[in-house]
């Protein structure tokens, strides 16, 4: 798919899904098997994989843009809190030092 320019499909993982159901792959291996060679199994299985996979990818990108707002929405906050409270000079937030300490 990718060779025919499916650019989403480098995000999708069908390897994971399957991973996650072998005993499914091998019961529609053993099926077309019995059924004198029948793909049909094996076209039916991989439609559903594809599905589930584009649902696992449609979940992962919802997560990252919950993380994204909520990260965006800390930031603002700390933003606000920074600019509400007392600008200091460079010299002020230092600490005071004390001239007649030596310095090696």
């Amino acid at each position: 798919m990718l060779r025919h320019d499916y650019w989403l499909m480098e995000y999708v993982s069908i390897s994971t899904v399957i991973k996650k159901d072998k005993a499914a792959y091998e019961r529609v291996y053993l099926q077309s098997e019995a059924d004198g060679l029948d793909i049909g199994y094996f076209v039916n299985y991989h439609l559903r994989t594809l599905v589930r996979a584009f649902e696992h990818l449609e979940q992962a990108l919802t997560r990252s843009k919950e993380e994204k707002k909520a990260h965006a929405r800390l930031f603002e906050n700390r933003r606000d809190s920074t600019s509400t409270s007392r600008n200091f000079t460079l010299d002020e937030r230092q600490p005071q030092r004390n001239p007649h300490r030596k310095i090696y």
